[in-house]
């Protein structure tokens, strides 16, 4: 299961879907500008563009510094990509969660995630071949055909509210990335 699914189905993501400005109940901002803008997370293309779910641009919309942005953006998830790789190398039993009952699940989720944080703080060596996979652990594609969380043809006019929300931050943390570099 793609995690644009996974996200669409979970509390968080409810939360998200149902309250547009769940981000914003936690009083955290960051000034850029004169604009105060709120946490929010870093999806793929599967997911789609809002103010709390930031996504590169597309490719047609690129210009120099929406390309920068892209890239910033792409290596950050790639870190983020790289850190749940190494979860799943050190806890091999997140690779057949889908074998468990949800809350198991969820438990031992939670306890690889505590627990790499230790080992990563503590400094304990992580073996690259705990990134190899046996047969019977199977192999995930992440390059699967996975539609928006809101086609281009279903969109309602709360959702082009979202949208738009979603491009003004994206288009102000772009300028503030151009400006930085």
């Amino acid at each position: 299961m793609h995690d644009a699914r996974i996200f669409r189905i979970s509390s968080l993501g409810e939360a998200c879907l149902s309250d547009t400005s769940y981000f914003q109940q936690a009083n955290i901002t960051e000034q850029i500008g004169d604009r105060q803008i709120h946490p929010y997370l870093i999806g793929d293309q599967a997911y789609s563009l809002r103010s709390y779910m930031i996504v590169k641009y597309r490719r047609r919309e690129l210009t120099r510094e929406r390309a920068y942005f892209n890239k910033m953006q792409s290596s950050k998830r790639m870190r983020i990509e790289n850190t749940f790789g190494r979860i799943k190398g050190r806890f091999r039993i997140l690779l057949k969660l889908t074998e468990s009952k949800l809350e198991n699940a969820v438990y031992a989720t939670m306890a690889s995630c505590i627990l790499h944080n230790m080992c990563e703080q503590f400094k304990v060596e992580y073996l690259q071949r705990w990134d190899q996979r046996t047969a019977d652990e199977g192999m995930f594609d992440r390059d699967g055909n996975h539609q928006p969380l809101v086609g281009v043809n279903d969109i309602n006019n709360a959702d082009r509210q979202a949208l738009h929300e979603g491009e003004v931050v994206r288009d102000i943390i772009t300028e503030y990335l151009w400006a930085q570099r």
